[in-house]
């Protein structure tokens, strides 16, 4: 006949696991939350240059809301243009 086996698992252990999987059920429900963060960061660092050569052409502060608007409705027909390309094929 085999030994009986003695397991020990510590209970740091048992802990890790358990904040590990409540870490991944907090990232999965937060994640649209987290993916808007990541387009707007994204929207931001591309329109910077925009606003800088606006302001550095003295461009009128009531004309630059529109660029801005026109350049993000633009990024989003674009968007919805590769969207409807990827899912057609």
């Amino acid at each position: 006949m085999a030994e009986p086996v003695d397991l020990r698992i510590p209970f740091t252990t048992l802990l890790k696991v358990a904040l590990t999987l409540l870490l991944s059920v907090c990232v999965i429900e937060l994640w649209p939350v987290i993916l808007m963060i990541i387009v707007a960061i994204l929207l931001a660092v591309m329109l910077d240059p925009l606003a800088v050569f606006m302001e550095r052409h003295r461009v009128q502060r009531v004309v630059r809301p529109r660029w801005r608007k026109t350049a993000i409705e633009m990024s989003g027909v674009v968007l919805a243009y590769m969207r409807g390309q990827v899912s057609g094929s």
